[in-house]
């Protein structure tokens, strides 16, 4: 699992396509039961550090925001809700609107909407079917003494 951790996030570092896939297998990767408890905490810590500030040109890794950005995304409510205000207060600080690169707005934009859906508590549909009675002798029952 060390591997492929250490994988996602070479590759995330990558300026070419494949920092693409790296944070799709990062996100497929992390919100596994086995490795959340693991890796995710070191990886969100990693990705604040590495991106602490988001104004200077050189230092952007367009992978590692997408890899949060698609974490934030996959992952379960539960799971992410630890974590969500440590992200809040990293992006915030950084700035990402004023930002030049359209890449730096748009996934800002992202991890900030994300992170807005995990805070809400979720709501049960009202309009969802409720589960009835299964039992196949109480249907056979039934339709007998409605026809007599």
């Amino acid at each position: 699992m060390e591997r492929i951790f250490n994988i996602c996030k070479t590759y995330a570092l990558s300026k070419e396509s494949c920092a693409e896939a790296s944070a799709y297998l990062a996100s497929k990767f992390l919100i596994r039961s086995d490795v959340k408890e693991l890796y995710m905490s070191s990886f969100f810590d990693w990705a604040c550090d590495l991106h602490s500030n988001l104004q200077e040109e050189g230092t952007i890794h367009y992978g590692v925001l997408a890899a949060v950005a698609a974490v934030l995304k996959h992952g379960k409510r539960d799971d992410l809700l630890q974590y969500t205000p440590k992200l809040l207060e990293w992006v915030t600080k950084q700035n990402y609107q004023q930002h030049k690169a359209m890449l730096v707005r748009k996934y800002g934009v992202k991890i900030v909407q994300r992170i807005g859906l995990t805070f809400l508590r979720p709501r049960v549909a009202s309009w969802r079917y409720t589960r009835g009675s299964r039992s196949l002798s109480v249907t056979l029952g039934g339709g007998t003494a409605a026809a007599a």
